[in-house]
């Protein structure tokens, strides 16, 4: 038996230490940045081959497996090969046994889809949601809607976000993550505005 077999957490200040650290970091705004949720969501459907649909700006969807998730693009085995894509060609994604309960919960704004609107590369040209808004969302459980450039309006309960990414919770009761970079508006939903 090894130095650290068979005891439990408060044993080892180390482990605890290292638990109460994410915890905290957790429930902060800059904590949320630094967890990196949203790498966290991929990497768990590369670890385990979770099929994942990707939404581009023309509408198009892509179901795949993530092969490789680097910094600025992923890599994926599509039906029809492998397929590397930068992340700002993609507005959302969500997890393919989802997909007609996702479908469902979206709606287009036809004048925006109409734009054709791009990925903006340059991060200081960005739509901007204040990361303060994000967090009421969360944790009063107020409705968001994102419409995003491609046209989808997402509208949804905050489960978590980062720096770079939105999860919400549609109300079909599934779930899409939204990049940050492909947000066109977002605005909170209150009670009169349903």
């Amino acid at each position: 038996m090894t130095e650290n077999q068979g005891t439990s957490d408060a044993t080892r200040p180390e482990l605890s230490k290292r638990k109460e650290k994410k915890n905290y970091l957790l429930q902060t705004l800059e904590g949320r940045r630094k967890a990196g949720l949203g790498e966290r969501y991929y990497y768990t459907a590369l670890k385990h081959g979770i099929p994942t649909v990707f939404c581009r700006y023309d509408g198009q969807q892509i179901a795949a497996i993530i092969l490789k998730d680097g910094r600025t693009r992923f890599t994926l085995k599509t039906s029809e090969g492998r397929l590397v894509l930068e992340k700002t060609d993609l507005q959302f994604s969500y997890r393919a046994r989802s997909h007609s309960e996702v479908n469902q919960g979206i709606r287009i704004d036809e004048r925006i889809r109409k734009m054709k609107n791009k990925p903006i590369i340059e991060i200081d040209q960005r739509y901007q949601i204040p990361d303060e808004t994000l967090q009421e969302c969360h944790e009063k459980g107020t409705l968001l809607r994102l419409t995003m450039r491609g046209g989808e309006i997402l509208e949804g309960r905050v489960e978590w976000f980062g720096g770079y990414d939105i999860k919400l919770d549609l109300a079909t009761g599934k779930s899409v993550v939204a990049f940050r970079h492909a947000v066109y508006s977002h605005e909170v939903i209150t009670r009169n505005d349903r």
